[in-house]
């Protein structure tokens, strides 16, 4: 068996907190595919047009993906950067941990991009 030089990790949230039993088949595909091309902040810039290539997505498709995965605040996207967030906690761990989760954090992974 082969090691892998570099992994990509998917937090058991994405089960747990029933996203796989909410998102389509194509969302899931991009979303697996975000994780893996991703820097290790979550950050790649593959174009729209390579990852419908690569995911064999039609436009419409991808574009709902897409949209799926911002709806559910998996990713954030502003072209040409996408970035995987992290997986928020159910609310009762939220309210133990502090700010992480909160719109000041969301702000600053935003900010990151500019």
């Amino acid at each position: 068996m082969r090691w892998a030089k570099s992994y990509s990790i998917i937090d058991h949230q994405i089960l747990h907190g029933r996203y796989l039993h909410r998102l389509s088949h194509e969302a899931i595909c991009l979303y697996l595919f975000l994780v893996v091309v991703g820097d290790r902040e979550g950050k790649s810039f593959y174009s729209d047009v390579t990852i419908m290539d690569i995911l064999r997505l039609t436009s419409t498709e991808f574009n709902n993906a897409r949209l799926e995965l911002e709806k559910e605040r998996l990713i954030y996207y502003r072209r040409p950067y996408w970035i995987v967030r992290n997986i928020e906690a159910p609310v009762k761990e939220r309210l133990s941990e502090g700010a992480e989760g909160t719109r000041e954090g969301i702000y600053l992974e935003e900010r990151s991009l500019r």
